[in-house]
């Protein structure tokens, strides 16, 4: 079932708080950072479709991959562990 917006808003409030980490802000993780930065965006606008994901600005198989999962997310296929879980590279 689709996600409501507040479980929207809940769920992009807890991405931004990832990003403000120490780990996910290495140079190491940046297609992390780009693909949760489209999350948040795909999430706010309740994209649900996977035509309206702008891939030209998602340099990456990781940070589509995230994209893609923001979208399932949306849906209502992907929970929000999933989507918050994503490993980190640590040096």
């Amino acid at each position: 079932m689709k996600k409501t917006p507040l479980q929207c808003r809940q769920c992009t409030n807890l991405i931004k708080r990832r990003l403000k980490g120490k780990i996910i802000n290495q140079p190491q993780n940046c297609e992390i950072v780009s693909g949760y930065k489209s999350a948040i965006d795909l999430i706010s606008k309740g994209v649900t479709s996977y035509e309206k994901i702008d891939l030209s600005s998602l340099n990456t198989p990781q940070a589509r991959a995230i994209a893609f999962l923001a979208v399932d997310f949306v849906n209502g296929i992907t929970a929000e562990k999933i989507l918050l879980k994503i490993p980190l590279r640590k040096v």
